[in-house]
């Protein structure tokens, strides 16, 4: 919506809160520049839009059902940075992890380890492997980020 909007000379910043204000605030007031029939196809556009929001939403709401009924996400969410939503996709990937011998076998099954090219005694460590389940090791990257973002507003030990 905003790229045809864009071709028509209507700019709004790139934000999704902005383009439910605008695109909603373009469809009430008319605006000559736009045709009727340009209208229309953004009002079923913007509907679709909204039914999406709603779906989400719903998603949302399903996840914290889930959430709240698991006692390993419960125990999970304790660590800082660890949302519902994570919590949620860690059990729903890995479930009790006992297939795993240790963390280290599950940090190189997410994919969140070192790339190693070593050969005698020389290492070479390259960047995070980057193999595994995205999504998941997305999520774990982000909220350790997080943690540390909301940090410095922190004053407690």
């Amino acid at each position: 919506m905003r790229g045809l909007l864009l071709d028509r000379g209507v700019a709004f910043a790139q934000s999704m809160s902005r383009a439910r204000r605008e695109i909603q605030a373009l469809l009430d007031e008319g605006t000559p520049e736009l045709s009727e029939l340009f209208r229309s196809m953004l009002a079923q556009l913007y509907a679709c839009f909204l039914a999406l929001d709603e779906q989400i939403a719903w998603f949302d709401r399903e996840i914290d059902a889930v959430f709240r009924s698991n006692e390993t996400c419960q125990r999970l969410a304790k660590i800082r940075g660890v949302k519902p939503k994570t919590a949620t996709a860690i059990v729903a990937a890995v479930g009790a992890g006992a297939e795993f011998d240790n963390e280290r076998h599950l940090a190189s099954w997410m994919g969140l380890v070192p790339q190693q090219h070593s050969s005698g005694n020389r290492q070479r460590l390259f960047g995070i492997f980057k193999r595994g389940d995205r999504h998941l090791r997305t999520l774990l990257i982000h909220a350790p980020r997080a943690v540390v973002r909301s940090s410095a507003r922190r004053n407690d030990a």
